[in-house]
């Protein structure tokens, strides 16, 4: 049997269209999904690298992205550092990443673009936003892991019974009727075909927090978020600088079908639009 191509995802932000009129909209309002591929054979030794860097800074509990973004929680004691050893931290972390061989990927909606694009026509019917997020980078990956002669496997964090369920129902549609947006108005991005995906597509599981290789996309999915709305964010430079994303080996005439996608972002400064992808036919 061929050898797959792992893909593990994360998600961040609201997968709800609005947020609560009393709630306190974000620095960067969106939802994304995403995280990394990497090949099968390959984690293992990814996984001595990460066991490495815990051990070299004591740490026995997940890297979780929030908590060493603002020394919180268990990472509280990057605070108490000298600023010396705490630029040694983040030095160490980012370079241990991209001492992996692994490519990010993702999907990341702006929630307004989202809204400003799609409410009038939809109103109460609009999609949740993993369905679009998830249904766009599976099939990225799946077309990345089929140019390689290699098939799929998915592997994305539990949030929950309800949501598990629903997200499990998006990957069976894949591979039973295909991708779920409108066909006429997608055309332009060629999308794989149900065929496809019930041959590239092999497996599907979820993980918790515990496993490495999710703690592993959670770091990468954020800095791939806020990068879209900060470029100058300093661990999207990093990430960008040493080719971490998909993005820094595709043609600039591949971005629109390959790479990672920014999603309902202003038409000005977007890098490629889902603009047309939902129809009116179309079931939210």
């Amino acid at each position: 049997m061929a050898k797959s191509v792992n893909l593990y995802i994360d998600d961040s932000g609201s997968r709800k269209p609005d947020r609560s009129p009393n709630e306190q909209p974000p620095k960067f309002d969106y939802f994304a999904m995403g995280g990394f591929m990497i090949d099968e054979e390959e984690e293992d030794s990814s996984k001595i690298k990460y066991d490495a860097f815990c051990q070299r800074w004591e740490i026995t509990y997940p890297l979780h992205s929030v908590a060493i973004r603002h020394a919180a929680d268990n990472f509280s004691w990057l605070y108490k550092l000298p600023k010396e050893k705490k630029t040694q931290f983040y030095t160490d972390l980012h370079d241990t990443i991209c001492s992996l061989p692994i490519l990010g990927m993702g999907c990341v909606i702006d929630r307004g673009g989202y809204n400003t694009r799609y409410k009038e026509a939809y109103k109460n019917e609009r999609w949740k936003m993993c369905k679009t997020a998830f249904n766009i980078v599976v099939e990225r990956a799946a077309r990345y892991a089929n140019s390689r002669e290699r098939k799929l496997r998915v592997f994305i964090e539990s949030s929950g019974k309800k949501v598990d369920q629903q997200i499990r129902a998006y990957y069976k549609d894949l591979k039973s009727t295909g991708m779920p947006f409108d066909k006429d108005s997608s055309s332009k991005y060629a999308p794989l075909s149900q065929t496809d995906f019930s041959s590239i597509l092999i497996d599907f599981q979820y993980k918790t927090k515990a496993s490495k290789m999710m703690q592993l996309a959670d770091l990468l999915l954020y800095p791939m978020a806020a990068g879209r709305y900060d470029p100058t964010y300093k661990a999207y430079e990093l990430l960008v600088r040493d080719k971490k994303f998909y993005d820094a080996y595709l043609a600039a005439d591949q971005l629109a079908q390959c790479g990672i996608k920014y999603s309902c972002f202003d038409s000005s400064n977007e890098k490629n639009s889902t603009e047309g992808l939902l129809g009116e036919k179309d079931s939210l």
